[in-house]
Parts: C-alpha cells; sequence; structure tokens
C-alpha cells in the first residue's frame, strides 16, 4: 500500500489524543490534535511547505500575522553554535533541552540544571542565561567567543535559505528567526518551529520540524521526513480571544460547508519552448502553488467592518475572490512534460495548469484530455480555475 502512494506522500490525521499530566490552561488531559506530514522530500522546499499548510490553515481561521508568529530554528545551526560555545557531542541531547525550557524556567534554575547535566565548560551557561529578547541570529552571535566568530555568520545559511523561500510564498509577515527555539524531543534533525501569538499570551498553537531518522528508528527505510501538529485546546483560546469563533446559526452554517476536495482540482506543471524558459516557470511553481492554496478573498469581504472567515462571501468569485484550491506539483526531477502530466494524471488531478511563461498559462481537462485553446494570464488564474471547478 506505502508503495503505491504518490512521492512524496503528503497526509494528515486527526483524533482525540491524552496526555498523563495535570490539567491546566491551554493543555488538558484529552484534546483533539491535527498532525500533518511530508514524507520523502529532504529538500529546504518541503520545509517551507509544512510551514506554509500550518499558516493557511491559521489563515483560514481568520487569524494574521498581527495575531500569531512563526517562529523558526534549525537544529544543525544550533548544533554549530553550541560547538563553538564549547558543548561536546556528548552533552549536545542535554543542551538542547535546557534550550528548550529556556522560556519556561528562571535563568538560575537553568544554571543549575546546566551543572547537573555536566555543561560546567566553555561559553555554554552564558549563552542560556542570555536576556530573552538575544534571540535574534545577530544577537545571539555575539555571546560566542571572538575567536570562533569570524565566520559564524555563515553557519546561518539554512535560517537565511529557509526565509528567501518564505518570502517567496508569502509567509514572510508570519516568520521570525528565533534561535531560543529548539523543540527538545531528540528526534529533530534539521528545521523546527513553533507557532506563538504575537502577544506571547497562550502556549504554542503548533509546533514541528524534520524528523528525517525517525522512520529509520522504527524499523522503516531511511525516508526524510517534515511536520507538524496542533491541537484544538490552545488554538480554540486564542480564536476565542479574538471573536473568531462561530456561535449558534453561524456555527452550524460553516460545519455545513462542504470539506475540501481530497481529490487535486489543480496541477501546477513548468513548460517553455527553452530551457531558460523553464527554469524561469520552474521558479514560478511554488509561490503560485501557495497563491491558490491560499485563496483570494474578496475585495468586499476585505472592505468590510465586522468581518469574520467564515462569512460566505469571504472567496466569492462574484465579488472578486477565489476560494483556496488542492493544488499539487509534481516531486519529480524531470523536465518532460508529457511525463509530468502524466505524474498528474497518476495523482487522479482534475486539471493541469501548463506554465507558458512568467504570465500566461494553458489549462488542459485531464479528464476529458481537452485543452483549452487559448492561454489564461496568471493574474486571472485563481478566478478562472474557480469558476471552473465549482464549489
Amino acid at each position: 500500500m506505502a508503495g503505491s502512494l504518490p512521492k512524496p506522500t503528503r497526509w494528515f490525521w486527526q483524533q482525540g489524543c491524552f496526555r498523563a499530566e495535570r490539567p491546566q490552561r491551554g493543555r488538558l488531559r484529552e484534546f483533539m490534535q491535527w498532525n500533518a506530514d511530508l514524507i520523502g522530500d529532504g529538500s529546504p522546499e518541503g520545509d517551507c511547505d509544512a510551514i506554509a499548510c500550518c499558516v493557511d490553515l491559521l489563515s483560514a481561521c481568520g487569524l494574521t500575522a498581527a495575531d500569531v508568529r512563526v517562529r523558526f530554528n534549525h537544529r544543525a545551526v544550533l548544533a554549530e553554535l553550541m560547538k563553538r560555545l564549547g558543548v561536546d557531542d556528548e552533552h549536545m541531547p542535554s543542551a538542547f533541552v535546557l534550550l528548550d525550557r529556556r522560556d519556561r524556567l528562571k535563568p538560575d534554575d537553568l544554571e543549575a540544571m546546566a551543572y547537573e547535566f555536566g555543561l560546567t565548560g566553555g561559553d555554554f551557561v552564558g549563552f542560556l542565561r542570555r536576556p530573552a529578547d538575544a534571540s535574534r541570529p545577530e544577537a545571539a552571535l555575539e555571546w560566542i567567543p571572538a575567536e570562533a566568530r569570524p565566520d559564524a555568520r555563515r553557519i546561518l545559511a539554512p535560517l537565511d535559505n529557509l526565509r528567501d523561500l518564505a518570502q517567496g510564498a508569502g509567509l514572510g509577515a508570519f516568520l521570525e528567526t528565533d534561535l531560543n527555539v529548539a523543540r527538545g524531543l531528540a528526534y529533530y534533525t534539521g528545521m523546527v518551529f513553533e507557532v506563538h501569538e504575537a502577544n506571547g499570551a497562550e502556549r504554542a498553537v503548533a509546533g514541528g520540524g524534520r524528523y528525517d531518522g525517525l522512520i529509520e528508528t522504527f524499523g522503516g527505510p531511511s525516508t526524510p521526513a517534515v511536520g507538524f501538529g496542533m491541537g484544538d485546546v490552545v488554538l480554540s483560546l486564542v480564536l476565542e480571544d479574538r471573536k473568531l469563533m462561530p456561535e449558534g446559526a453561524a456555527l452550524l452554517d460553516a460545519l455545513s460547508r462542504p470539506s475540501a476536495s481530497y481529490r487535486p482540482e489543480v496541477f501546477v506543471i513548468p513548460a517553455g519552448p527553452t530551457p531558460a524558459d523553464q527554469d524561469a516557470t520552474s521558479a514560478l511553481v511554488r509561490p503560485l502553488l501557495a497563491r491558490l492554496r491560499r485563496g483570494t478573498e474578496s475585495p468586499a469581504w476585505l472592505g468590510r467592518e465586522g468581518r469574520k472567515p467564515w462569512d460566505a462571501d469571504r472567496y466569492d468569485t462574484d465579488a472578486g475572490g477565489a476560494r483556496p484550491l488542492h493544488a499539487r506539483a509534481s516531486g519529480k526531477t524531470t523536465r518532460n512534460i508529457g511525463k509530468l502530466v502524466q505524474d498528474a494524471v497518476a495523482q487522479r488531478a482534475r486539471l493541469a495548469v501548463i506554465l507558458e511563461s512568467a504570465d500566461e498559462c494553458t489549462i488542459k481537462n485531464l479528464d476529458t484530455n481537452e485543452q483549452d485553446a487559448h492561454r489564461t494570464k496568471l493574474e486571472h488564474l485563481p478566478r478562472v480555475l474557480a469558476k471552473r471547478l465549482g464549489g
């Protein structure tokens, strides 16, 4: 069964979960959790896709970058910093645990735990006790000994790369680099992130990262993977605080609407008459996917006071909007258009969007094998697709 799934594999699950600890605000013994994972993609683009999926869900709930922030870091970057602060490989797991607890414990308690773990040498304790606002990479680098600092900026490249990708996907306003984020669980191997309220009032809304060795640990093949989890408890508190939870008839109307399509509605394929043209259209794929998945809110909805995320005209095409679509692209490295179309058919996509240039595309109906005789401007594409697909 697993071998027949598209590669990379995107899946999610939602179910009731339990934890054995004392209930408190934002953390109950029984809760609902939503997990989303990307299996078989080890690229930074895969990391960006996981964060984008999380942000799109929060945006669909009506939350903006003024409400929540995605604080992200990279375990490899942290490990390199720890080495420069005198932490050896044996004590590295303990250092990550302490970094993960930094926001929840007093500096003196953190220092006591560091000594208990044997982290007594080097400059790690000073780094651990640094002010909470010294979380940005440039501020954190100042705590590295001068002799280890000249090329330190170079090790931040994975963070810079992910931010560049996020900017291209329209996520830049939500993201902030934060070297305080460690995600203490030992199975994380790369990018890690947490979603917090902008005012920091509640616990983390969501969290996750890359866990390339976990599947192999449990007897599976060596498989890169990235994903996140989001519980209903903290999310509900954040939404209620902002009056973004529907009630009464509005709640029933929202629950009665059709769910998102399990079947891919759109499959984006880069094309072009020359390799250079195809390079240019390939660069457009991820930003276009992000745009189609996020949808286009109608000017009528955006301009109305007291608007709610469940309003019927939020994505109304007649009012200038376009609903979010289940959009995909191939994970294959081939540039052969025929093979990419075959991949779209194999994934049961309804429409293929073939990028012809930086501003035009051709739409092909994969159910009927009919291709439009005319091209569509990319600026109009979301509304054209939403109207053609209906719903």
